[in-house]
């Protein structure tokens, strides 16, 4: 019998802009604990923002969220999004992870403005 996969997702503020090797050392001991748990998922880290999918059993993921919300290296964490899920979108990764801080939004496939700009009537034609 297999157990259920729950997934959540959330965001979060960096106390203090990270450094590539700040953020290294966090990666490392996420996958160690995470692996040994059976918890996947992804972390993205932008302008002192993480956004973060974890994947699991249940009651791993609520014992790691409570670990993680106690965590002075961030404030204001967010879940957005919490239930189970037929399969692991990061099964493949103990933690997979982007620095996203030196990227131009503007660049990517499907970036929109709306958040910084809202919608214009052209958009929405």
């Amino acid at each position: 019998m297999t157990s259920e996969i729950h997934q959540i997702v959330y965001s979060s503020k960096a106390t203090n802009p990270l450094s590539p090797r700040e953020l290294a050392e966090i990666l490392a001991a996420a996958r160690f604990n995470y692996d040994a748990n059976g918890i996947t998922g992804m972390l993205l880290y932008r302008r002192a923002h993480f956004l973060q999918v974890l994947e699991g059993a249940d009651d791993r993921l609520s014992a790691l969220l409570e670990k993680l919300s106690r965590d002075p290296r961030h404030t204001d964490m967010r879940v957005l999004l919490a239930g189970r899920i037929g399969a692991r979108a990061f099964g493949a990764w103990s933690m997979a992870f982007q620095d996203l801080s030196g990227l131009d939004p503007e660049q990517l496939p499907g970036y929109s403005r709306f958040l910084t700009e809202g919608f214009s009537t052209a958009e929405c034609v």
